[in-house]
């Protein structure tokens, strides 16, 4: 593999020119991508800076191969949550690519939630992070949950003999 990278990144793994564990443009299809004329630095900036962000997500809006690109990080990406989620792929950021995903998993009619969880407070409790409205199953759990904690504050203390 080709020295595509020098130096190191602030906050970020420390690597060494040829070190690099993925190629920018490991399908065949995306060999023609622009982001393999720059540094990875580039497109994996840090999230605070806004500046950096904006010139990847540009640079990408130019890109002959964007589509490819965005379709081959969602199906890397899988059902990760945006916190595992990384760089800029097909002009998209993590966060973005997170919520385009949770839209095409629900147009397909596949569960968002998973199995097992449903009808508990920690059920309910990830319906809300995911930005999904709770099941019927959940709320009665979470309704159930505050009747009965309503309750046990409005008991009387009992005091110590």
């Amino acid at each position: 593999m080709r020295a595509l990278v020098s130096g190191t990144r602030p906050g970020g793994p420390s690597r060494r020119a040829g070190e690099l564990a993925f190629e920018p443009a490991p399908a065949p299809g995306l060999r023609e991508a622009l982001c393999t004329s720059f540094s990875l630095d580039l497109f994996f900036p840090s999230e605070d800076d806004e500046g950096a962000v904006a010139l990847a997500v540009g640079l990408c809006s130019l890109c002959p191969v964007k589509e490819a690109c965005l379709a081959l990080a969602l199906e890397m990406e899988g059902n990760a949550r945006p916190y595992k989620r990384f760089g800029i792929w097909g002009g998209t950021t993590p966060y973005e690519r997170y919520v385009l995903s949770q839209h095409r998993r629900r147009a397909r009619g596949a569960p968002v939630t998973r199995p097992g969880v449903c009808g508990t407070c920690r059920g309910y409790t990830r319906h809300r992070r995911s930005g999904e409205d709770a099941c019927e199953a959940c709320l009665s759990a979470v309704a159930a949950d505050s009747r009965r904690r309503r309750r046990r504050a409005n008991r009387p203390v009992k005091e110590a003999a």
